[in-house]
């Protein structure tokens, strides 16, 4: 009698963790908050505004840049066992995600704020832009290498 008892426990336990079991419904996601999404007024976007908003990507983009230098440098070092553009892109990336998980809190707070963050200020610390100077220096052989054909353009992958 107790086995039986235990065979058949174990059974609904191994039902309950498989995914494709169904079993009893989900409770129903909670109502989204559409309003987080919607533009601003058109009369609420005014030319002063707008240059408020662009100057401070402009401050955003230069920090990022500087930030992104900075931790290169850092990182750069004879024996390292790391490209130095790794850190940056963690860190950028870090950021990035800590500033989407609290979108709500820090549009709340200032919404210009979540794009300085975000557009400005991580974008500018990832490496998708030393990628392209790096890119643009090796399509035009800047190095002054020896090659010849098509290597200039597969030395970049």
């Amino acid at each position: 009698m107790t086995r039986s008892r235990r065979s058949v426990s174990e059974t609904e336990s191994q039902r309950s963790a498989d995914p494709e079991y169904a079993g009893q419904p989900r409770a129903p996601s909670p109502p989204s908050n559409e309003r987080e999404n919607i533009a601003p007024a058109a009369e609420e976007v005014t030319p002063l505004r707008l240059i408020a908003h662009y100057s401070s990507l402009v401050l955003a983009s230069i920090i990022g840049c500087l930030i992104r230098l900075g931790l290169t440098a850092l990182a750069t070092y004879d024996g390292r066992s790391i490209f130095p553009i790794a850190w940056s892109q963690g860190v950028g990336c870090g950021m990035m995600g800590f500033a989407i998980a609290r979108k709500s809190d820090i549009s709340g707070w200032y919404p210009p704020m979540y794009t300085f963050w975000t557009t400005g200020v991580a974008a500018s610390i990832t490496t998708f832009s030393t990628w392209m100077e790096e890119g643009y220096l090796t399509f035009g052989n800047y190095g002054g290498y020896q090659r010849g054909g098509l290597y200039d353009v597969s030395a970049l992958w």
